[in-house]
């Protein structure tokens, strides 16, 4: 829970995939984030070397 004085988001939800893929494979991440853009929710994506995640709020 936030202090007062500071604005508290809401609660994110995360959408993983656990797969080797080339960090040039972005196809993929566009294709699962399109949906969500055009609802016009916001996504930060993390990709490491073995995992895809999609942060996006409810």
């Amino acid at each position: 829970m936030a202090p007062n004085n500071i604005q508290e988001e809401g609660v994110f939800r995360c959408m993983r995939i656990v797969e080797k893929m080339n960090f040039n494979e972005v196809s993929i991440i566009a294709f699962l984030v399109q949906p969500l853009a055009a609802m016009n929710i916001s996504v930060l994506t993390i990709k490491t070397f073995n995992t895809v995640c999609l942060f996006f709020q409810e």
